[in-house]
């Protein structure tokens, strides 16, 4: 039993979720910390297939409204031919998933499997940009290594984020949170990016920590809003930090918040 084991934690390539999620390969670090044009394009082709195999319980007008969200690829939001599926099944045996696991598990009809990426960790860069995740999704008690990028991501049911560990950089840029939104007890140790994300529903961010700069310009809170502003400037933690910042810049709150 690995470590992670012990810990109570599995490695990401243990998630079937995420081996799902990276299903034409998982994304590693560059060396030069600047993305290269093959971790863009390998990027885009698991994100494609991710939102192709999320889509498959949605009617053909839940679909089209999806394609007017953002800009993404032409058939991004498009269920898969039947010669597509033999292609997509040979891609989920080479990333070592269990076929039985995913034909006992049926994401066209049943709408209340959630998807569980807790307790992993994720040792290279988890690269969610523009991911759709049209279920329940929980991320509790995850530890984040390196980046995590959900710039863009549409969670359009409840998601939880509640004692994770962020210790690279994490970016929410332009995220949308439909349903009630967690982050409760989250650790973050770096750069956190929230500006222009929406939350349409309650957000709570009780017992959070950030020990670097924090981005929440433009952001919309349409909901019940969470945010222990108090806690967060405590004389203990700007000692720590100089240079600590935290920004909210032209935000929106359009119900009651609690700093």
């Amino acid at each position: 039993m690995n470590e992670t084991r012990k810990g109570g934690l599995r490695l990401a390539n243990e998630n079937p979720w995420y081996l799902l999620a990276t299903l034409y390969g998982e994304i590693l670090d560059h060396p030069s910390g600047i993305e290269c044009e093959a971790n863009r394009q390998l990027h885009a082709r698991n994100r494609v297939a991710w939102n192709r195999w999320m889509v498959t319980s949605l009617d053909a007008t839940a679909r089209s409204s999806l394609k007017k969200h953002r800009d993404y690829i032409d058939g991004e939001f498009d269920p898969f031919s039947d010669e597509e599926l033999k292609e997509q099944w040979e891609l989920i045996g080479n990333r070592g998933l269990s076929k039985r696991f995913y034909k006992d598990i049926d994401l066209q009809s049943d709408r209340d499997l959630a998807i569980e990426f807790g307790a992993t960790k994720f040792e290279e860069k988890c690269d969610l940009r523009g991911f759709y995740f049209p279920r329940r999704t929980s991320f509790d008690g995850s530890v984040f290594v390196s980046d995590a990028d959900f710039t863009e991501t549409i969670f359009d049911d409840y998601v939880h984020f509640e004692s994770c560990h962020f210790q690279g950089p994490v970016n929410f840029y332009s995220a949308t949170f439909n349903k009630w939104t967690l982050f409760r007890n989250s650790k973050f140790l770096r750069y956190a990016n929230f500006g222009y994300a929406t939350f349409s529903d309650g957000a709570m961010f009780d017992g959070f920590s950030i020990q670097g700069h924090a981005d929440f310009n433009h952001a919309h809170y349409c909901g019940f809003c969470a945010l222990p502003w108090r806690r967060i400037l405590r004389p203990s933690n700007l000692l720590r930090r100089k240079f600590w910042i935290c920004c909210f810049s032209e935000s929106r709150f359009c119900r009651r918040c609690r700093l």
